[in-house]
């Protein structure tokens, strides 16, 4: 039997599926985390286990479980469903129109047959077997990794995949076969030792593969996909994002070889990037799970000024970043194969940050014996240390660079003090660079853009987190008396359904009053999953989420639900107050309608006697 919404959502704790994208902390009753959808540096993204919904603060979205994945993954809500229904072991069966198979299932699908099929090849394939042995590479972590291999065929796979019944097109559009010069289908991996790319939801979307014999390039990734973008994805991701949050780092390395043999090693919060620049999806990417990320690249030239651009994505993603030190000759899959784990281990422990890095490099390359290396070594130095925002960090570079200046053999305190000048008056230029950059037409253009994009911004934040009135603050606090089993009675008793002027909530307030007759001690939680409305059970549920973070521990009262619910009729009674002294003055007869109007001014008028202690006049007649 095919399982329904609210099987799948009980099955589908919502701290535990959003845990598995970002990372979440402990803050109260609620788990706190940056949100993903929006970039944030304080964490207004809240999950609360009660309510089982989730919440941003910051750009005012939220929802259920499904709302998560649906927005995470970019799904339908089938979609979403499906994959809820699948996590946790739920049979689930489509229905209609809807399902029919998206080409982002399609795609996963075939790369997962395609992953099995290169798994026999490398089992038939003594070449890559004794590649793998001689990278010292385990049959634990070629299994790990699903390690494959693509045969010295062009047709091997394809051939493959059309005995198994899918079609030419999927294979296609999943980038593994093509269309060769002349027109005929071919394999696009030949000859390769395979790696397949899992995303962190477990899902194999692409793969990377190592040439074994000399056609070029020496590292081939799949091409583009609806479900593949390489420059989204990080290798190894699947198998570390655990490691990665529970040690709050992440090894970033350069190849699908070095993440392998550093996981056989212990080291299992190592990921790649695949084979091009890092970008800040990326490092956005990183960011959901860890707050620090050591870049551990080969040692050599290319190794090092890609660890530069790679800190320097991954800094602008707020990430404390650190680069290890690897030798020349050297890169982590040599040390760890070597046995040298306590030396790889050595460089994580004593990793530097950008701007030693740097300078580390620049000494280690310049000719320091004439005075002509060293002025070209300090008109290189010396910005870098002017980027710097903190006074302290600059100060620590003042030392580190004085014995290399001309003026050093006059003294370390003279050398110190013509650096300081040096970098402030770097910094003074560069602020003023900035400000004559403010004052040009095309930047006030563009200030103007900016501020009319946060305008609109603001608008929206404004719509989503408006200043609420009184009576909308007191609505929400009996709204919380409502949910709560030791005041729920006390409220259903004081406080009538056209109390509620939010429709949503005389509509809650119906449903829990009709459940409590049915059963005193029902659980509001179990109330709301019961609504056949998804869409009103989802949107309650971020409500409720929002009213209890905002009131915090302040306690419930009697007192203070009374004066709530004589609030809202007393703002109730003076909207209808206005309406009657109108009508009165427009027309000297009232329709049916009309007149229930000024019946209901005059009912709340009588209920608030006692309390307000005096009566309006409307006035007019």
């Amino acid at each position: 039997m095919a399982a329904d919404r609210e099987a799948i959502r009980a099955k589908n704790d919502v701290v535990s599926v959003i845990g598995e994208y970002i990372r979440l902390k402990k803050a109260g009753r609620v788990y706190k985390a940056l949100c993903p959808f929006h970039e944030e540096k304080t964490a207004s993204f809240h999950v609360d286990p009660t309510f089982q919904s989730w919440k941003c603060f910051g750009c005012g979205l939220g929802g259920d479980v499904f709302d998560f994945i649906e927005r995470m993954e970019n799904l339908s809500f089938v979609e979403a469903a499906e994959k809820l229904a699948r996590r946790v072991g739920l049979d689930f069966e489509r229905k209609g129109k809807q399902g029919a198979t998206s080409e982002r299932d399609q795609i996963a699908q075939v790369n997962q047959v395609a992953a099995r099929l290169f798994r026999e090849f490398l089992a038939e394939c003594e070449v890559a077997k004794q590649y793998l042995t001689t990278r010292c590479i385990s049959l634990d972590s070629q299994e790990k990794f699903q390690i494959g291999y693509s045969p010295d065929s062009w047709t091997a796979l394809a051939g493959a995949l059309r005995r198994k019944g899918i079609s030419d097109t999927v294979a296609v559009s999943a980038g593994l076969i093509r269309k060769n010069r002349n027109g005929e289908l071919s394999d696009v991996f030949h000859h390769r030792l395979m790696f397949p790319i899992i995303d962190a939801q477990d899902r194999i979307v692409g793969f990377g593969g190592r040439a074994l014999g000399d056609e070029p390039p020496k590292y081939l990734n799949s091409s583009q996909t609806a479900l593949f973008d390489k420059g989204k994805t990080l290798y190894g991701l699947s198998q570390s994002r655990k490691s990665i949050a529970k040690t709050d780092c992440a090894l970033l390395m350069e190849g699908y070889i070095d993440v392998v043999a550093a996981h056989q090693a212990g080291f299992t919060h190592a990921v790649a990037g695949l084979g091009t620049a890092l970008t800040p999806e990326h490092g956005a990417l990183l960011a959901r799970y860890c707050n620090q990320v050591v870049a551990c690249y080969d040692g050599d030239e290319a190794g090092r000024k890609a660890a530069v651009r790679a800190a320097e994505i991954l800094t602008g993603a707020g990430l404390e970043v650190k680069i290890a030190r690897i030798q020349a000759g050297e890169d982590p899959d040599s040390l760890l194969r070597d046995g040298k784990s306590e030396a790889f281990q050595s460089a994580i422990r004593n990793a530097v940050d950008l701007t030693t890095f740097q300078i580390e490099n620049l000494i280690s390359s310049s000719d320091l014996s004439q005075e002509s290396g060293k002025e070209t070594f300090f008109r290189r130095a010396l910005p870098m240390v002017a980027r710097l925002s903190s006074a302290i960090e600059r100060e620590r570079f003042v030392g580190m660079l004085a014995p290399y200046h001309p003026r050093y053999s006059s003294g370390i305190t003279v050398a110190e003090a013509q650096i300081r000048a040096d970098i402030e008056e770097r910094r003074s230029q560069h602020a003023g660079a900035k400000r004559r950059e403010w004052k040009s037409p095309q930047s006030a253009q563009n200030s103007i853009s900016a501020k009319s994009a946060r305008s609109a911004d603001n608008r929206d934040l404004r719509t989503t987190a408006k200043i609420m009135s009184a009576a909308e603050r007191a609505e929400r606090e009996l709204i919380r008396a409502l949910i709560s089993t030791e005041w729920r009675h006390f409220v259903l008793e004081q406080v009538n359904e056209e109390d509620f002027r939010t429709p949503a909530f005389r509509r809650l307030h119906n449903v829990i009053r009709n459940a409590v007759e049915f059963d005193a001690s029902v659980e509001v939680l179990d109330v709301i999953g019961k609504l056949d409305d998804a869409e009103f059970s989802s949107n309650i549920r971020i409500t409720l989420q929002e009213i209890l973070e905002q009131a915090g521990n302040m306690p419930l009262m009697q007192a203070s639900i009374l004066d709530c619910r004589d609030r809202i009729r007393r703002q109730h009674r003076e909207e209808l107050r206005r309406r009657v002294a109108e009508l009165v003055r427009r027309q000297p007869v009232l329709t049916v309608e009309e007149s229930e109007i000024v019946r209901e001014y005059h009912r709340l008028s009588s209920e608030l006697k006692d309390t307000d202690g005096d009566r309006t006049d409307i006035g007019g007649r």
